[in-house]
């Protein structure tokens, strides 16, 4: 359920993310390091739901994705369901 927010609060929100986006990153190179590695992405920004090692399924689609452009999608045959 959404939940609607008045004027002043809505813009409040917007004016606190147009600072955070107008900063920039906390630490740049550890933006660049997860940029073209999806599971280093995985366990840096969310550590708390990648916390066992990661399978060879999901290796071989990190290397799928891995220097495809932004917004692309990679289909894959998972087999049967």
């Amino acid at each position: 359920m959404v939940k609607a927010i008045s004027g002043g609060k809505a813009n409040d929100l917007f004016l606190e993310f147009e600072e955070r986006w107008q900063a920039g990153p906390k630490d740049p190179e550890r933006r660049a390091a997860c940029e073209d590695d999806p599971l280093l992405f995985c366990r840096t920004y969310l550590p708390h739901h990648f916390d066992v090692p990661f399978s060879d399924f999901h290796k071989q689609d990190a290397r799928t994705l891995r220097g495809r452009g932004r917004g692309q999608r990679v289909v894959r045959d998972r087999g049967p369901a």
